[in-house]
């Protein structure tokens, strides 16, 4: 009882009572030489130390128990075992034992009856570990294999969710076809139909599903399916957060349909919930694409409309910074003054254009060490040479610049990284 309160609470303080009821359990058990009763108590505590997130000492206790089984048994505790030991090695990063432990655990489960372990639970960590390892295909076998059983045993919300997890790891691999084809088959279960599932948990199937659309290149039909999912995330008062999130989404794709008005509409709602729950990264993502969309499809005509969007993006920046938040890929504020030297350049304001992008090349600082920065910095570089050199036409400055930049990409090893400012050095020396 102590243990499922634990469980269920996640209170940290009852965990030494459980391991003294553990304790007990197994004194117990051990006066009477109840191998059984031995190895649950063990487990109990192995459980336990893993709750309460001393990882180490949970692996090696069910490291001991699986030795203990091994040579004593009980045999048919083992599955229950090292499915705890694969996840808890998942846990410290050790896929590659999850792995073995979780594959072990369940063939072995496979000997004894269908309730010693939770199989379409051991199938969908197995799934984690696959991907740890870099094995998609094994690791999209074993979610589908635990929904399958989900679906035999009656758990249609579990089985959903691994079909959830299915669909976004084939649109992950590419495999846009086979993801719609799954969407669509789940879509047309009667619970689904009836509007008897979790109306959230269709929800994210539909908006995988109008993902996939995108990415091959069905405009029209994802567009139609993001705007309906937005007007119906519209009423989640319990979770504006994610309103946010799909109507920002649903605005750049009305923008790359060129429906800017229907664009800024759906914008301005994601703002409006964005208010209520911060989604600082995903509505500064949607904004300075939506600016960057109308920019370039309109040039100098647009350059207004892609403004104000920039405007809304600069509120966003300045809101995440005074609430400290660091966002998980980019700056937001030296993509953001990025952007506004692109769209500048776009709308035929070449001397904003430029300023923007020397601004956003003092915030990335020195280029660095790191990949992802460095390509970024050269990016903005480049750009900035473009802007300079043949808008401007001040080339002899912009060769400067660029030849400088490449030079010092090349010398932290980022060659490849350089050969677009080598390519544009040569542009501009030609011109000249």
């Amino acid at each position: 009882a102590l243990g499922l309160r634990l469980q269920a609470s996640g209170d940290r303080e009852q965990v030494a009572s459980v391991l003294a009821e553990a304790e007990l359990l197994h004194d117990f058990a051990a006066r009477h030489a109840l191998a059984g009763q031995i190895a649950g108590a063990r487990l109990l505590r192995a459980t336990t130390h893993a709750m309460s997130g001393d990882l180490p000492t949970a692996l090696a206790e069910t490291d001991a128990l699986v030795g203990l089984l091994r040579t004593d048994g009980p045999a048919w505790h083992l599955p229950r075992v090292l499915a705890l030991r694969g996840k808890i090695q998942l846990g410290v990063g050790d896929a590659e034992a999850a792995h073995a432990s979780l594959a072990e655990g369940l063939r072995l489960a496979a000997e004894w009856p269908g309730d010693t372990v939770d199989a379409p639970t051991l199938h969908g960590e197995l799934a984690q570990a696959c991907l740890h390892l870099g094995r998609p295909d094994e690791a999209l076998r074993h979610l589908t294999r635990s929904a399958e059983l989900d679906l035999r045993a009656g758990n249609r919300f579990d089985a959903f969710c691994s079909y959830s997890n299915a669909a976004q790891l084939s649109l992950d691999l590419g495999r846009v076809e086979d993801c719609i084809a799954l969407l669509d088959s789940v879509l047309l279960e009667p619970d689904v139909v009836d509007g008897e599932l979790d109306d959230r948990l269709v929800a994210q199937l539909r908006l995988t599903r109008a993902r996939a659309l995108h990415a091959g290149d069905d405009l029209k039909a994802a567009t139609a399916e993001f705007v309906a999912l937005a007007a119906e995330s519209a009423g989640w008062d319990d979770d504006p957060g994610s309103h946010a999130m799909i109507a920002a989404e649903t605005a750049v794709l009305l923008g790359e349909a060129g429906e800017f008005g229907q664009a800024r509409e759906a914008v301005d709602r994601a703002l409006a919930a964005h208010a209520r729950d911060p989604r600082f990264e995903m509505v500064s993502n949607a904004l300075r694409e939506l600016a960057r969309l109308q920019a370039h499809r309109q040039g100098p005509d647009g350059l207004e409309g892609a403004r104000a969007f920039l405007q809304d993006a600069d509120r966003v920046a300045d809101a995440a910074r005074a609430a400290g938040f660091e966002a998980h890929g980019r700056s937001l504020d030296s993509a953001l003054a990025y952007e506004h030297g692109r769209v500048n350049a776009y709308g035929g304001a070449y001397e904003e254009a430029l300023a923007a992008l020397e601004k956003a090349l003092g915030l990335l600082g020195n280029p660095g060490e790191d990949p992802e920065r460095a390509a970024e910095w050269a990016e903005c570089v480049r750009l900035a040479g473009v802007v300079e050199g043949v808008y401007l036409e001040r080339r002899a400055a912009a060769l400067g610049r660029v030849g400088a930049a490449s030079e010092r990409l090349t010398a932290l090893g980022h060659g490849e990284v350089a050969e677009a400012l080598t390519e544009l050095a040569e542009r501009l020396r030609d011109e000249e």
